[in-house]
């Protein structure tokens, strides 16, 4: 961006910020196709039910606000109106062979990584134990002191690095390739009832009692912080998350269960409520693989 691309604006802000003279310029057109990428019903679906805004429409709310930082950088900072759909946030790998085992796992398709618990190099490998802990396999990738022990959902992640003993493989990001796809069917759930709701789904579902603690324990209160008085819920289930975040597993398990939290907070009960979903309850026979996650919504 150039100093004569921009004009100054009036704001309370204590430094100068400026906005594009051009509304042509592409930096717009960028922006609103990031907003906007998703379709109709996705951006529905994140944004209380309001259609997706045009090009004009966008730009007319001055979406986008540049300044300089402390070297002299111009950076820009966008309006957070419109909400995005979000990454995969904290998704955890189980992994139960039936004898200790070398299992190497990797995506099948691009993933934007922001966290990875050990560190994914080329995958991850690590020898599983029947009962669930790991040893990572490649641990000269992980460098323990920079894991953020006080981030919500890593406080176990520091000593489990220096044990190199993880219960499970930890990953939050965004698929680059795969767009996330539409979640038929719901609840809708009171906030007071947001744990009993989730702890009867997931069993539902073949989750067991620790797996449902450790999946519950992060995602009802991240809900929790919306502060909303209903929240609408649904999961992709181990078919639609084979299709969004395809994985490669060797040895291949005999069993795969993937539960996908998707939820929005909600101002009000609607008038309209979604269908039930019908869950699907995998039986687990031989070399089992686990995975819950949720839905991060971006702003």
């Amino acid at each position: 961006i150039k100093d004569t691309d921009l004009e100054q604006v009036t704001s309370n802000s204590d430094y100068p910020l400026f906005t594009l003279k051009d509304t042509k310029n592409p930096l717009y057109e960028l922006a609103y196709q990031t907003k906007t990428e998703q379709g109709e019903e996705s951006f529905k679906s994140v944004n209380d039910n309001k259609s997706m805004p045009s090009l004009n429409e966008y730009i007319s709310k001055n979406p986008l606000l540049f300044f300089k930082d402390a070297w002299g950088r111009w950076a820009v900072v966008g309006e957070f109106d419109l909400q995005l759909m979000g990454g995969c946030g904290k998704p955890v790998v189980y992994l139960y062979p039936e004898k200790p085992t070398a299992v190497h796992l990797s995506f099948s398709s691009p993933v934007a990584l922001n966290t990875n618990i050990p560190t994914y190099q080329n995958g991850w490998l690590v020898k599983a134990s029947p009962e669930g802990t790991l040893t990572d396999l490649q641990p000269q990738y992980t460098d323990c002191s920079k894991i953020d022990g006080t981030k919500f959902g890593s406080e176990y992640a520091v000593k489990a690095c220096k044990t190199n003993s993880y219960p499970y493989i930890y990953w939050t990001g965004k698929s680059v390739e795969n767009s996330y796809p539409l979640v038929e069917g719901g609840w809708i759930v009171e906030k007071k009832n947001l744990l009993s709701f989730m702890q009867n789904k997931l069993s539902e579902m073949g989750l067991t009692d620790k797996e449902s603690q450790d999946m519950t324990s992060y995602w009802v209160p991240k809900m929790g912080e919306k502060n909303a008085p209903y929240y609408q819920i649904g999961f992709l289930q181990t078919k639609d998350m084979n299709a969004f975040i395809p994985m490669n597993i060797n040895p291949q398990p005999d069993s795969v269960l993937r539960v996908f939290l998707d939820w929005k907070a909600l101002s009000s009960k609607p008038t309209v409520v979604p269908v039930p979903q019908r869950l699907e309850k995998v039986s687990r026979n031989g070399f089992t693989y686990v995975e819950w996650g949720g839905l991060h919504f971006q702003f």
